[in-house]
């Protein structure tokens, strides 16, 4: 039974997202995010983590100002009676409806708009404010 375990944990360690090294699981998570909207669980499955963790990573991506982009958070809704989450400060769902007591909750969805002018080949810096000084001196 124990080698059951670590044969399932090892597949569900490795990433799906394949082709480039995409460096940490936040990077990796930024880079799913500017190419569709997605859903907690849809990360999870992207990146090859639990969906728990997600959650954790995105408070850090939410807060972070090097995204190259603006966090969107689209907020759950009741399947039931369409009530719509707005104001939930936490990323993560809510247990129940508090109108009509449904559990029936479609999950928040996640994205990263970018900004086409922050874009930049250097993280961290935008292609507008570049290095003025060292122009002056040339």
């Amino acid at each position: 039974m124990l080698s059951i375990f670590k044969i399932i944990f090892r597949e569900r360690e490795k990433p799906v997202i394949e082709g480039e090294n995409m460096g940490t699981v936040r990077q990796s998570i930024i880079f799913v995010l500017k190419e569709q909207e997605l859903t907690a669980k849809d990360i999870s499955q992207a990146v090859g983590i639990r969906e728990k963790e997600v959650y954790d990573h995105l408070v850090h991506i939410a807060r972070s100002r090097c995204l190259g982009g603006k966090f969107i958070l689209s907020p759950a809704a009741c399947r039931d009676c369409g009530h719509v989450f707005k104001k939930r400060d936490r990323l993560t769902p809510p247990g129940r409806c508090f109108l009509c007591r449904s559990e029936a909750i479609s999950p928040p969805r996640y994205s990263i708009r970018i900004n086409p002018s922050k874009e930049s080949h250097f993280p961290g810096k935008s292609v507008e404010s570049g290095d003025q000084s060292s122009e002056q001196n040339l």
